[in-house]
């Protein structure tokens, strides 16, 4: 269990970090290895000077870098040619790095107490049991098809419930999840029920969503990431999880993969899977997102059109919309790519490398503003963007806000039914 006494910064501790993303920045003109040497020492000092929940988003980014390590030793990282390495991942590679140093600056020292959020409901009332029973229906209905232990395995099925509003369902129960875990005391069922729904989504192909509800527990939990043992199997995990990935790309079902594991060791099953999974795929969809803007593929109206949808779904899901508002979904159609994209990807789409820097600036804001305010609601928001770092920080930055602005609606609507109910109690009756 980590310590939530507050770190005290000094002034050399304010300065570190900023001056070893500055030494990356401009170290990156003459060679993307030693940018990368300057980035891994900047993720060594904030490991080392921070503490708790931050440390999640540290290690998440920090592994969502490797295929550029990989691709620094001349690894190659996906099988699509057209926007792969040369200045196409340099682009990719120098926008991402302003992005996290940008973050890593900002939340370097970020204490998140978790006093003002736990349990702040000491009453298992009628508002937990809708949000445990919406939970239940997400389980059961939220991902269907064919799982790992059937030669189909990779074909979801994503209509009827499971695509409700034109997306999986899946995506909310982490709202719920905020919740029923942290905002109100859990029971042992409402535990069981997030193991169920982890095993279920590992079958199913969502790890993703498995990953985070992982993320959620360790930060309920309190555990300490400083730990060498902790980190350790926290980066085993991340891994494990980008190999089932895989294994569900290709459709693999168990009985070939453990013919393949008899054929060759697990660790080079688990390193060239782990190195060709959701990380390199989501850094070549992004070479692809900036690479048609720098190639001059789409027109200037085109571009405004397809932004200015975008800008919509941040609250609107993507079937109220044409298909030029998922700019990763629609710049496949001009190349194609694994899908998914870095936040900074979006961010030079929108408005090329000023709006790397602003966008960034943006997110880290937010990102401090809940943790450090003293409303439980906020601070709500503040966990569910750091749980869903998986999902925003690789695949659509959008999570970040969306998901948080219907946790919002969710938890405000409670709370306006409790303060009207308790206004109705000490009215006295007329006799």
């Amino acid at each position: 269990m980590f310590n939530e006494n507050k770190i005290k910064p000094t002034l050399m501790s304010k300065l570190i970090i900023p001056l070893l993303g500055l030494a990356s920045l401009f170290s990156f003109t003459y060679s993307t290895e030693y940018s990368l040497f300057f980035l891994i020492i900047l993720y060594v000092i904030f490991f080392v000077r921070n503490q708790g929940p931050v440390l999640l988003f540290a290690l998440f980014s920090f592994t969502s870098i490797t295929p550029f390590l990989l691709e620094a030793i001349q690894i190659k990282t996906t099988f699509y040619n057209q926007y792969y390495g040369g200045l196409y991942y340099d682009n990719v590679f120098f926008c991402y790095l302003l992005f996290l140093i940008i973050f890593l600056a900002r939340i370097d020292g970020l204490n998140i107490n978790l006093n003002h959020i736990l349990n702040h409901y000491k009453k298992r009332d009628v508002y937990l049991k809708l949000c445990v029973i919406i939970q239940i229906f997400i389980l059961l209905f939220g991902k269907t098809g064919e799982t790992i232990l059937t030669s189909n395995y990779g074909q979801i099925n994503t209509t009827g419930f499971s695509g409700f509003l034109g997306f999986s369902i899946n995506e909310y129960y982490l709202i719920f999840l905020v919740i029923t875990l942290f905002i109100y005391k859990p029971n042992k069922y409402i535990h069981l029920l997030n193991i169920l729904f982890i095993l279920k989504n590992v079958l199913y192909g969502g790890r993703v969503e498995a990953l985070q509800v992982l993320f959620a527990y360790s930060i309920f939990l309190k555990i300490n990431f400083k730990s060498v043992k902790n980190l350790l199997i926290s980066f085993i995990t991340i891994i494990g999880f980008q190999v089932i990935g895989s294994i569900r790309s290709t459709g693999l079902s168990l009985e070939l993969i453990i013919t393949a594991i008899s054929d060759i060791s697990i660790f080079e099953l688990g390193f060239f899977q782990g190195a060709t999974s959701t990380f390199s795929e989501v850094i070549y969809s992004s070479s692809v997102m900036q690479g048609i803007i720098n190639d001059n593929l789409i027109s200037q109206s085109l571009r405004l059109e397809m932004v200015t949808q975008h800008f919509f779904s941040y609250i609107f899901p993507y079937s109220f919309l044409n298909e030029k508002a998922d700019i990763s979904l629609f710049s496949q159609s001009i190349s194609m790519a694994g899908g998914g994209g870095l936040p900074s990807a979006y961010f030079y789409f929108i408005g090329g490398l000023p709006f790397v820097v602003v966008g960034s600036f943006i997110y880290v804001y937010i990102f401090r503003k809940m943790h450090k305010s003293q409303n439980y609601m906020y601070n709500a928001l503040g966990i569910l963007m750091l749980i869903t770092a998986p999902r925003w920080l690789l695949y659509n930055h959008i999570t970040f806000i969306k998901s948080s602005f219907y946790l919002f609606i969710i938890m405000y609507l409670f709370y306006k039914i409790k303060v009207k109910l308790k206004k109705n109690k000490k009215v006295s009756p007329i006799k």
